[in-house]
């Protein structure tokens, strides 16, 4: 009767023991890197510009002239920039440890507006 009571209870402590292990092990996710990110904003010589930025969630506001080149590290970043004035061309390309990402371009004074996200196995950019 007691060495039936204790494979019981061994049991049940193997088990409680393998679910917490398994909880622990589901439950911490990987940390994720920031990676290096550039926002190289160009346009007509001289052109000024405002606008922000955004990386891992710290927004940064910028009033500047073309061109321009934003370095950081994040995991994901948002950005939002418009021209001073209605020149032809303004544009705003994302690019991730060197490779090219994407690139928006505006024309006679529109906003350009995008983004990129990184979770470890996978990005998108916007």
């Amino acid at each position: 009767m007691k060495k039936g009571l204790l494979i019981t209870g061994l049991g049940v402590l193997a088990v409680a023991v393998g679910l917490v292990v398994v909880v622990i092990v589901r439950g911490s996710s990987p940390t994720v890197v920031a990676r290096p990110v550039e926002l190289i904003i160009t346009g007509a010589e001289g052109q000024r510009f405002q606008g922000s930025y955004a990386a891992d969630g710290i927004t940064n506001t910028l009033s500047a002239v073309v061109p321009a080149t934003i370095r950081l590290r994040a995991r994901e970043v948002t950005y939002g920039f418009a021209p001073a004035d209605d020149r032809e061309e303004f544009r705003v390309a994302l690019d991730v440890e060197g490779g090219h990402r994407t690139s928006f371009v505006s024309y006679k004074g529109k906003s350009v507006k995008g983004g990129w996200r990184y979770w470890g196995t996978g990005e998108s950019a916007w």
